[in-house]
């Protein structure tokens, strides 16, 4: 069963369309608002589809007007709420994340990063190229102490990641959450 997440999110597309996802019993609800708030007749059935036993922390919003659903795993749908087969190259149109995402963003070359955790590696940034497939060519290489490892990875070594913006650069700013003094900071 997908885990709620307690608040809906949305986003907002170039063309004023608000896409926002929900849980719901059983998944998430996906949907297409046009900008005065109506249901947009064109995106999935009615204004909106349900993506079951799945949750999703993020909509993330590419160039094109595609959208990728984050959360246990990267879901991508082309503009009118259909599932694209052709991402994650087993015609699924979703990649399994190697635990829960705590924050992702698209790069200007459509590119993900995603921030994840399984609770047993720490939290790990990965990058995706735009068709789902792992950019081995990201992060450092290094691995802590003990660990297996995730290819394509940037160790973060104990800091929770709280969010990620793309800079004017098109390079990843992660922001994480550190314990000071019995808090956490950002």
């Amino acid at each position: 069963a997908p885990q709620d997440t307690g608040a809906p999110t949305l986003s907002i597309q170039s063309s004023s369309r608000i896409i926002s996802a929900e849980s719901v019993p059983d998944g998430t609800r996906i949907v297409g608002l046009l900008p005065n708030g109506a249901f947009d007749p064109k995106f999935g059935f009615n204004g909106y589809i349900v993506v079951s036993d799945r949750a999703v922390d993020s909509v993330l919003l590419e160039s094109d007007g595609s959208i990728m659903l984050v959360g246990n795993d990267l879901t991508h749908l082309t503009s009118n709420g259909t599932l694209d087969t052709s991402f994650g190259g087993e015609e699924t149109g979703e990649v399994a994340l190697p635990g829960r995402a705590y924050a992702a963003a698209i790069q200007t070359d459509n590119r993900i990063v995603v921030a994840v955790s399984d609770g047993s590696m720490g939290p790990v940034v990965q990058r995706y190229n735009s068709d789902g497939t792992i950019d081995y060519g990201y992060g450092s290489g290094a691995l802590p102490l003990g660990a297996t490892g995730v290819f394509g990875a940037a160790y973060l070594y104990g800091e929770t990641p709280g969010a990620i913006a793309i800079d004017n650069m098109g390079r990843a700013v992660i922001g994480l959450a550190v314990d000071v003094a019995g808090g956490q900071a950002f």
